[in-house]
């Protein structure tokens, strides 16, 4: 419960920042991937909202993440929700593949990462088996990359990507310049 709590009260602050006004309209897409018997099966729930109110908009269980099959998706979504050409903020994890599909179908929308995801992402993909890095570098590494995604302007996050580039080892550096740096708009939003 405290981990719902935490996504929408960031998810809340990352709409506040983008000027998604009361009635504005915003899509969360989630992804979970269930790995059973070698078997992977991917539920979506596309949830609407305006602010005042929210209701779950869709589910659906896909068998790939590929660009035809999330087209598809989205153009039913479009089908059964005439007022989803009002949205202007979708909000989905970085884990979905396509995310260029929601671009070209909402054009008009903005496209951001919860802060809660990616600082989780964070933590699962910088350990020291992966990185090949000590505990205490670790723990130095998740704290500045805290302060990196709590950035709160252009010239913020570049001083925290500076400190991270000269106090981290170099793997943990090239891992957010590589995955993260380029797509920074979609989850600072200082």
């Amino acid at each position: 419960m405290a981990e719902k709590n935490t996504t929408a009260k960031l998810m809340e602050k990352d709409l506040n920042k983008v000027g998604v006004s009361e009635d504005g309209k915003f899509l969360v897409v989630k992804s979970i991937e269930d790995h059973h018997n070698h078997v992977i099966s991917k539920d979506a729930t596309v949830c609407h909202y305006d602010r005042r109110q929210s209701e779950v908009a869709a589910i659906c269980l896909l068998n790939s993440e590929e660009k035809p099959v999330l087209q598809h998706l989205i153009k039913c979504f479009q089908k059964h929700n005439p007022d989803s050409s009002g949205i202007k903020v979708i909000m989905a994890d970085k884990d979905i593949v396509e995310r260029d599909v929601f671009k070209e179908e909402f054009p008009d929308a903005s496209l951001l990462i919860c802060k809660f995801h990616v600082l989780r992402t964070f933590n699962r993909e910088i350990t020291t088996e992966k990185m090949g890095i000590s505990s205490a570098q670790r723990y130095v590494a998740l704290e500045l990359i805290q302060k990196l995604v709590h950035s709160s302007s252009e010239e913020d996050y570049n001083a925290n990507l500076k400190l991270i580039e000269t106090t981290c080892p170099r793997q943990i550096f090239n891992y957010i310049d590589t995955n993260w740096h380029n797509i920074r708009n979609e989850w600072v939003l200082g």
